[in-house]
C-alpha cells in the first residue's frame, strides 16, 4: 500500500491498483529514441501484474504502530516483502511463464539490495532463502523458455535485462506519480542505444499535470484517460473531455500507426488513471479497527495527465 498526501487529505492506493498504473505507462511506451520492446504483451502483462503477490494481504492490512496507517510498500517488515516477492511470479505463472520470469528478476534485484540490518534475524534469514530459491526457480523457467522457439529470442541476456529494467522503470516511475511530485524528478530509464534520464515535474497550479522530457512515449500515445472525481482535479476533467471528444481510451497508438486512427488529435500527451481510497482518520488503533476504516473510506479515482514538456 502507499499514500498520497493532498488538499482532500489522505488517498490510500493499493500496490495490485500501482501496478495498473504500471501497465498504462507500459503500453504508451516506445518511440524512436526510447526504443520498443518484445514479447509486447508479456512484457506488459508483468508491468501490470508485478503486485499480484501482495493482493491478499492488500485485503487484509496489517497496522504500523509507528503511522496509525497500514503499513506502506517501503515500510513492511521481512519476512513479508520476500514472500509476496516470491508469491507474486508463481502466481504470474498461472497466465504467461515470460511474464513470471519478469516480475521474479525485479524482484529478486530489489531483494539482492535490500540492507537487512533493521532485520530481525527471521527477516534476515528470509531475503537470503527467497535469493538462494528464486535463482534455481529461474534458472528453471529460462531453461523451459530456451527451448520454446517464440520465447528463446527474448530470454537471451541482453534482451531479457532490458525488459528486467524497463519493468522496473515503470515501477519507479508509477509510484513517484501517485505518491505525488514535491518538485522536478529525475528517473535514469533505458533508452534504444543508451540510458536517458527523464524530468519529471508537475505543474504549478495542477499536481495532477505532469510535464515529462524527453518524451518517452509513442506519437500520440495514450493511456486509459481519466474518469474525472473529486481527486482529478483539472486534469481529469480535460481527460474526461478528451474521452467525450473520442481521442481516450482503447490501445495505445505509438510511432508507426497502432491504435484506432485518431493519433494526430492528441499528441504528447497520455492520460493515466486508478482508484484509492480517501481514509476518514488520521490514525487506527488496530487491524480490525484499520480494516474497518478502509472498508468504509470513500473510492476516489485518481486522473494523472502527462504532456510532452
Amino acid at each position: 500500500m502507499l499514500f498520497r498526501e493532498g488538499v482532500g487529505g489522505v488517498l490510500a492506493i493499493g500496490q495490485p491498483t500501482h501496478g495498473w498504473v504500471c501497465g498504462q505507462l507500459a503500453r504508451a511506451w516506445g518511440n524512436a529514441r526510447f526504443g520498443t520492446f518484445a514479447p509486447w504483451e508479456e512484457v506488459c502483462l508483468a508491468a501490470e501484474q508485478h503486485d499480484v503477490g501482495m493482493a491478499a494481504w492488500e485485503g487484509a492490512p496489517t497496522l504500523d504502530r509507528r503511522t496509525g496507517r497500514a503499513f506502506s510498500f517501503m515500510a513492511l517488515p521481512e519476512p513479508g516483502h520476500s514472500r509476496m516477492f516470491a508469491d507474486a511470479a508463481r502466481l504470474l505463472l498461472a497466465q504467461n511463464r515470460y511474464a513470471a520470469l519478469l516480475t521474479s528478476l525485479h524482484f529478486f534485484a530489489l531483494a539482492a539490495r535490500h540492507d537487512s540490518a533493521n532485520d530481525t534475524s527471521e527477516g534476515a534469514r528470509a531475503v537470503r532463502e527467497y535469493l538462494a530459491t528464486e535463482v534455481v526457480w529461474q534458472e528453471a523457467i529460462v531453461a523451459g523458455l530456451r527451448a520454446d522457439a517464440h520465447y528463446a529470442p527474448h530470454v537471451a541476456p541482453v534482451a531479457l535485462e532490458r525488459n528486467r529494467r524497463l519493468v522496473a522503470a515503470w515501477d519507479w516511475l508509477s509510484l513517484l506519480l501517485l505518491m505525488g511530485l514535491r518538485g522536478p524528478t529525475e528517473v535514469v530509464v533505458p533508452g534504444a542505444v543508451e540510458d536517458i534520464a527523464l524530468t519529471l515535474t508537475p505543474a504549478r497550479d495542477d499536481a495532477m499535470r505532469i510535464a515529462v522530457a524527453p518524451w518517452p512515449f509513442g506519437v500520440g500515445s495514450r493511456a486509459q484517460a481519466g474518469r474525472g472525481g473529486a481527486e482529478a482535479e483539472r486534469s481529469g476533467a480535460r481527460a474526461a473531455e478528451d474521452l467525450a471528444a473520442g481521442v481516450g481510451g482503447g490501445r495505445p497508438d505509438v510511432a508507426g500507426g497502432r491504435g484506432d486512427g485518431v493519433a494526430g488529435r492528441l499528441r504528447g500527451a497520455v492520460s493515466l488513471v486508478c482508484e484509492g481510497r480517501r481514509l476518514m482518520a488520521a490514525g487506527y488503533e488496530d487491524d480490525a479497527a484499520l480494516r474497518a476504516g478502509l472498508a468504509a473510506a470513500p473510492w476516489v479515482t485518481l486522473g494523472l495527465t502527462l504532456v510532452e514538456a
